[in-house]
């Protein structure tokens, strides 16, 4: 991880908890090719009655899809080799594990309490950058994601949390193929790796996949307090 203070980035925050309730966990939301984190922080709608008390904070990528569009990328493909993509990739972890580090000097949270999801281009920095965060968070939580340069990511994971990768059957853009060989990099990390195959979906998060997501970060987050009392 660079030493040198960069950019921090800059998205849409959101907050689960009602009536005072104190907050619980950190879920930082990573978009997809081509949208922005005020779209992708709709997620966390679904996210309100299995997390309640989450602060939600949903970066948008560094790059404009086009001059003047609120659509953004986390790094280029077009016309990238292997090797510039994953070296931009560590340049954008470097960014997003600094500015996931003030967010949590904000809120008065650790990694303990943190969790990383991510759709697709943003699932693969999600991925990338949790295992190079030099603590691990509570877990990552991967749709339609893969990663990029499983020898190179060896060498550079210096925290090993645990992963849940969700994946549709039908998926054309980032082919089920690609699913199997992130599951064995990962798992050969030493990474806590478990998955779930979505029948008949394609390059989406559909309600089987948001389901065993939502059971993945319930169980991987700390409970809040006001659950536990509820649940006695």
């Amino acid at each position: 991880m660079s030493s040198e203070p960069l950019p921090p980035l800059t998205g849409t925050t959101c907050w689960t908890a009602k009536g005072g309730a104190t907050t619980g966990a950190l879920i930082v939301l990573f978009h997809g090719y081509d949208s922005n984190g005020e779209q992708f922080s709709g997620l966390s709608a679904e996210f309100r009655e299995s997390l309640p008390g989450a602060y939600f904070f949903a970066p948008d990528g560094p790059l404009e899809s086009a001059p003047g569009s609120d659509r953004r990328r986390w790094f280029q493909i077009t016309g990238q080799s292997t090797d510039d993509i994953y070296a931009a990739l560590g340049e954008i972890c470097d960014r997003v594990n600094q500015t996931v580090d003030a967010v949590q000097r904000d809120i008065g949270l650790g990694d303990g309490e943190t969790a990383f999801v991510g759709f697709s281009q943003g699932a693969t920095v999600a991925l990338h950058a949790a295992l190079r965060r030099a603590h691990p968070i509570a877990g990552v939580l991967s749709f339609a994601g893969q990663t990029v340069m499983a020898d190179r990511l060896s060498a550079d994971a210096r925290s090993f949390p645990p992963v849940h990768l969700v994946h549709g059957r039908d998926d054309t853009v980032v082919p089920p193929a690609r699913f199997a060989a992130t599951m064995e990099g990962l798992m050969k990390l030493g990474v806590p790796v478990t998955t779930r195959m979505c029948q008949g979906a394609g390059h989406t998060i559909n309600g089987e996949g948001l389901r065993h997501g939502l059971e993945f970060l319930a169980a991987a987050l700390p409970v809040p307090e006001q659950r536990r009392r509820s649940a006695r």
